[in-house]
C-alpha cells in the first residue's frame, strides 16, 4: 500500500511540480468540505449558538457544545475548538466518525475511556438524549487534553442533553500491575484496571471506547473475563505506531478478541495490524 501511494505521488509530482499533488489530496477532501458546508447551513436554521458544532448525521445533524470562556489558569478554548472541528468536519476523521455514530445508534450506555476533553462522550449525549448513560474516563493529564476543558464540556453537553447519566472519572486505566505510565499524571488521578472501575461505578456498558495511548494492550488483556461476559461493542483506537515502539503488537490481542467471540465490525483503514487506525468489534448476545 506505501509503495503504491509513493508511486502515486511521483507520478503526480510533475517535474517537481506540487500542484497536481496538491490539487488531488483538495479532490480528496471534497466529501469531508461538502459535510461541512452542510453543518454551516444547519447551523445558520437555528437560534445563534457561538459555541455549537454540528456533526453531520447523513439522515440527521447532532449539536455539541463547546467551552467558549477564555481564562488565564485554564488556556484558550482554541485548541479544543480545533479538536472538536477535526472530528466532525476533516477528511482524515470522517470514517472514524461515521464509524462511531453507525454503531453508536444502538447503544445506550457508553463507557469512553481516554475521552480527553470529550467529543464522543458529547456526541453520545447528543444522539440519545434522556436515554443516554455515560461514563467518561479520562487521567485527566495535560499531555492529552486539557482537563478543565473536560469538566466544562460535560457540563454544558449535559445541560443540553439532559442524559439520564453521565459519570466521570478521573484515572489512569492499566491492567492488574497498576504501573504508572511514563508522563506524570496528577496527584488525584487514580491508577486502575477497567474492570474495577466499571465495577465500582455500576457501569455496565454496551459500547466500549478506548483511545489510551496504546495502553489498550494491556486493558484489553486484563479484561477478557470482563468482555466475554459482557460483550459490548469495542471501539478501539489502536496505536500500533506505539506500540511497535514498546517491542509489542496488536496481532496477538486482536486474536484474544476472536477466541472469544469478537469479530471486526469496522475499520477506518484496512491496514489495521500495522497503522494507526480505529477498528470496531463485535460479539454475538
Amino acid at each position: 500500500m506505501n509503495s503504491v501511494k509513493l508511486a502515486l505521488q511521483r507520478l503526480l509530482s510533475f517535474a517537481g511540480d506540487e500542484r497536481p499533488l496538491a490539487f488531488a489530496r483538495f479532490i480528496r477532501k471534497l466529501p469531508a468540505l461538502w459535510r461541512e458546508e452542510r453543518c454551516s447551513l444547519q447551523h445558520a436554521k437555528e437560534p445563534w449558538e457561538p459555541n455549537r458544532l454540528y456533526i453531520d448525521g447523513g439522515d440527521k445533524f447532532y449539536p455539541v457544545f463547546l467551552p467558549d470562556d477564555f481564562s488565564e489558569n485554564h488556556g484558550s478554548v482554541l485548541r479544543t475548538y480545533n479538536v472538536f472541528r477535526n472530528f466532525a468536519n476533516s477528511w482524515i476523521a470522517r470514517d472514524e466518525v461515521s464509524n462511531f455514530m453507525r454503531f453508536a445508534r444502538a447503544a445506550r450506555r457508553f463507557a469512553d475511556v481516554g475521552s480527553a476533553e470529550g467529543f464522543y462522550s458529547a456526541l453520545f449525549a447528543s444522539m440519545h438524549g434522556v436515554d443516554a448513560e455515560i461514563l467518561s474516563i479520562d487521567c485527566g493529564s495535560w499531555a492529552g487534553c486539557n482537563p478543565y476543558h473536560s469538566k466544562v464540556v460535560r457540563e454544558i453537553n449535559y445541560n443540553a442533553f439532559r442524559p439520564c447519566r453521565w459519570d466521570t472519572l478521573q484515572a489512569f486505566v492499566t491492567d492488574n500491575r497498576r504501573r504508572p505510565p511514563e508522563f506524570s499524571l496528577p496527584a488525584n488521578t487514580h491508577i486502575s484496571t477497567l474492570v474495577d472501575l466499571l465495577t465500582d461505578a455500576n457501569f455496565r456498558p454496551d459500547l466500549l471506547k478506548l483511545d489510551i495511548e496504546s495502553g489498550e494492550y494491556e486493558v484489553i488483556f486484563d479484561s477478557l473475563d470482563f468482555l466475554r461476559d459482557a460483550r459490548p461493542t469495542l471501539i478501539i483506537e489502536v496505536h500500533n505506531p506505539m506500540l511497535r515502539e514498546r517491542g509489542l503488537s496488536f496481532k496477538p490481542v486482536l486474536a484474544e478478541l476472536r477466541r472469544i467471540g469478537y469479530s471486526v465490525a469496522a475499520c477506518d483503514r484496512n491496514d489495521y495490524l500495522t497503522e494507526h487506525c480505529h477498528l470496531i468489534l463485535q460479539c454475538p448476545i
